[in-house]
């Protein structure tokens, strides 16, 4: 089950999709800036959290729905980590990232 809701930004993903080649230089500064200030602003922060029903326990789980940019920006993370530890041979080349 996909839930396709927006997190507390109000951002559905389908506008980033869309306006990608207008808003990526825009959000390439912001996570510049972030990534070498250090500094992870306050409303990516906040999530909306859902009871979503297991089906295996008849329970609900709940899910924290974040900001859409957020996702975005842990993914720029995800890919300088990545690159850093490939340049500098950190692990060991049998391991897969």
């Amino acid at each position: 089950m996909q839930i396709k809701t927006t997190g507390p930004d109000g951002i559905p993903s389908i506008i980033l999709k869309t306006f990608e080649s207008k808003l990526a230089p825009i959000f390439t500064k912001i996570f510049c800036m972030s990534h070498k200030s250090g500094i992870f602003p306050d409303s990516w922060k906040t999530a909306n959290v859902l009871p979503i029903p297991n089906k295996v326990t008849n329970q609900t789980q709940p899910i924290a729905i974040i900001p859409i940019i957020a996702k975005v920006f842990e993914l720029y993370i995800n890919h300088n980590i990545k690159e850093f530890i490939e340049d500098y041979k950190i692990v060991d080349d049998r391991i897969r990232l």
